[in-house]
């Protein structure tokens, strides 16, 4: 280990000898995580591309935290309304007309975010929209998970008509949510007749995301 700068990253074949991992926090892919011997119980381990900590306990990797991650390292989506969607009266309505913003491991549709693999994960789910102007019934919004149904709500007291604006909505949640769970959102309206949401597709109120935050 002489020469080396304390700190610089060191290769480690996955039969690296035991002096070799008693130095330090080694880190890399999970593909390239080694299983060691249990006389290294202790030794750390970064999983550079899943950001997470684990330790050796001498016969398995046990998670024990997870990194501030940077904006670009971020794992989740945001999508946006790619068109108007005509909600009819009375009915619930699932939202089809999303489309990708950003999203960090293909989860986005046109109708829903699949949770990626790994975990356990807390994520914020949020969902915001501007419905068209109307002064009849209410107005409901909802974030749906496949498992658990209806996760965030959202009602306003009755119609707005146009002297108040178009009426915006929006809810968040922060909750565990399990690989391949499904989140998608759904709205509802009363005013007698079919009201559009978004009311434009190009106000950047009208999102829906998905967000991993930390540990559950």
């Amino acid at each position: 280990m002489s020469g080396v700068p304390h700190g610089s990253p060191i290769a480690v074949p996955k039969t690296e000898v035991a002096t070799e991992w008693s130095q330090g926090i080694r880190k890399g892919t999970r593909v390239a995580q080694p299983t060691l011997t249990p006389s290294l119980a202790g030794v750390l381990y970064f999983v550079s591309d899943e950001l997470v900590l684990e330790r050796w306990s001498g016969t398995a990797w046990d998670l024990i935290g997870i990194s501030t991650a940077p904006a670009e390292n971020a794992v989740g989506a945001l999508l946006r309304a790619g068109s108007e969607q005509a909600i009819t009266t009375s009915a619930w309505n699932e939202l089809t007309n999303w489309t990708d913003v950003w999203d960090s491991d293909a989860m986005g549709g046109a109708t829903d975010i699949v949770i990626p693999s790994g975990g356990p994960w807390v994520w914020r789910v949020s969902f915001e929209g501007n419905w068209t102007a109307h002064a009849t019934g209410i107005r409901i919004g909802r974030i749906n998970a496949s498992s658990s149904g209806t996760i965030a709500y959202w009602r306003n007291a009755g119609g707005h008509g146009t002297g108040f604006g178009v009426p915006q909505m929006s809810m968040s949640v922060e909750m565990p949510l399990v690989a391949t769970e499904t989140i998608s959102c759904s709205v509802y309206q009363s005013s007698g007749g079919n009201l559009n949401f978004p009311e434009s597709p190009s106000n950047t109120y009208s999102r829906f995301s998905v967000v991993r935050v930390g540990l559950a």
